[in-house]
């Protein structure tokens, strides 16, 4: 009867289930039936009693995981010894690890049974929630430059390092002359992108726009809104090939468990985020059809294109059929002093001891700061990030 009382949120971060006694010590006629209930509600479960220490993972399906935690004794008065353990998770990187210490000489000691790692959800219990697949995750943090840090291990995530740039809104799909009206500080870019049902974003080569579309993906998200990122040279083709692509992209990027109850879900709950639409292989003429096809789907269509190779003038002046006519109009500008300062002082902070103090990362910061400010003039370093 417990059981059926239970009132989960598959909606919430992380389901621990907590119970002293092992299946094993269940009565078999019950044992089943809590197995199979707990499992299918859990990302962790921690269970005690037989105070013998264990860890490991349980997998049915690609979908089907449970972290399980078995405990030591916080005292045995037999053996007279004294062990518990410490999980830590960090929610903005979707890692976690496992720390087990253990009483010796008068001092609990520390053994990792889990480092830093990607923590992957339990999918079984949000069967009716669109959560991204560990693979997918992992894709979406990467930089794609192979970046390091000489003070850290690891090649550096998205997450370490980006800072939104700032956007300048255009006027006529043109160029204007900067005003401080005209311009969207970084601070305020999801703001601006979640008060338009349609935005176009212009950039450069190498500018960011792939970082950026990123970024408002995992923001998207965070505001509730279930965004698909997709990159422009797989749209191509008829209305049946473009809905076929989109739900594949949501596989890649979800699960195939899930895609039924995405396609119900309403039009208000979705963004699509086209990366490098002047990659797609539809001809100009074909894009207005593309667009509606979108607008049909999602509240919130974002789309990024190339400055240089993507003749927005042209598009937009063909007829009495302007796709883009509707849509507002923004420019990628290379970093602000600020911004650029803002940068390399997540980049400094990478690599400093949690002892150091403000003013010495403050100086440090400040020393780099000035190398830039000597090279970017003199066009030896690309201005953007």
């Amino acid at each position: 009867a417990a059981l059926g009382e239970l009132d989960l949120d598959s909606r919430a971060d992380l389901t621990i289930s907590v119970f002293h006694h092992p299946y094993n010590w269940l009565d078999p006629l019950n044992a089943q039936e809590f197995k199979h209930a707990v499992e299918g509600i859990s990302d962790f479960m921690l269970s005690g009693h037989e105070h013998s220490g264990d860890m490991y993972l349980k997998r049915r399906a690609a979908d089907d995981i449970v972290h399980c935690i078995e405990a030591d004794a916080l005292w045995e008065p037999k053996a007279r010894t004294s062990a518990f353990n410490l999980i830590l998770f960090d929610f903005t990187t979707a890692t976690y690890s496992v720390n087990t210490f253990q009483w010796h000489e008068g001092t609990y000691l520390r053994k990792v049974l889990q480092d830093w790692g990607p923590f992957e959800k339990n999918r079984a219990a949000r069967k009716d929630v669109a959560e991204n697949n560990l693979a997918f995750r992992e894709e979406l943090n990467t930089l794609g430059m192979g970046f390091s840090h000489r003070h850290s291990l690891k090649d550096l995530t998205l997450t370490d390092l980006f800072v939104y740039p700032d956007l300048v809104k255009r006027i006529c799909e043109v160029r204007i002359a900067e005003t401080p009206k005209s311009r969207i500080r970084s601070n305020a870019v999801l703001e601006y992108v979640l008060s338009h049902d349609h935005v176009l974003i212009i950039g450069d080569g190498k500018s960011g726009k792939t970082a950026l579309a990123k970024a408002l993906y995992c923001d998207l998200q965070r505001k509730d809104q279930i965004p698909l990122l997709i990159n422009g040279e797989y749209l191509r083709g008829s209305e049946v090939r473009i809905l076929r692509t989109l739900d594949e992209c949501y596989v890649h990027q979800y699960s195939r468990d899930t895609l039924d109850v995405y396609n119900q879900k309403p039009k208000s709950t979705k963004a699509i985020i086209i990366d490098d639409l002047h990659h797609s292989k539809l001809p100009i003429s074909e894009q207005p059809e593309l667009l509606s096809i979108l607008h049909r789907l999602a509240q919130h269509i974002i789309i990024l294109v190339d400055e240089s190779s993507y003749q927005i003038a042209e598009i937009t002046s063909k007829g009495h059929r302007r796709p883009f006519a509707a849509y507002a109009h923004c420019e990628l500008v290379p970093f602000c002093p600020s911004l650029r300062k803002k940068l390399i002082t997540r980049w400094v902070a990478l690599g400093t001891d949690e002892d150091i103090s403000p003013a010495e990362l403050a100086r440090e910061v400040r020393t780099r700061d000035d190398v830039l400010a000597t090279f970017l003039p003199k066009q030896s370093l690309p201005a953007y990030p």
